[in-house]
């Protein structure tokens, strides 16, 4: 089973190569919003796709980066338990389901009470 949920993470187009990379994680789930948010709070390398992406990834696994399982870098789209949080990196926003936020706007987002009402409106 788990809860799955995948981070699409959009980087600047460089001529014919895919310009998105999606992070999978399994048992991350909801928490993935907080994740996002104390990454881009350390408000490191937002102009940088490829390092932006790593902090992303690396906040989100934290110390499970030796686990086999769990998390997963691809560049297609894996079949969560929730929608996506997307990460545009040149547009410099997040969203999740119907809602966008600049990153900004993201680091002072309550993501617990984000999280409670997405759940009474499901």
């Amino acid at each position: 089973m788990g809860d799955r949920i995948n981070m699409r993470v959009i980087q600047e187009k460089y001529e014919d190569n895919p310009n998105e990379v999606w992070l999978y994680c399994h048992w991350t789930g909801m928490d993935l919003l907080q994740k996002v948010q104390n990454a881009l709070a350390k408000k490191q390398r937002w102009g940088d796709d490829s390092y932006l992406t790593r902090i992303l990834f690396c906040t989100v696994i934290g110390d499970r980066w030796e686990d086999e399982t769990g998390f997963g870098i691809s560049t297609y789209y894996r079949y969560p338990n929730h929608d996506d949080v997307v990460v545009n990196i040149p547009e410099e926003t997040v969203s999740f389901g119907e809602k966008s936020w600049s990153f900004e706007e993201f680091i002072e987002l309550d993501c617990n009470a984000f999280v409670e009402g997405y759940y009474e409106s499901a």
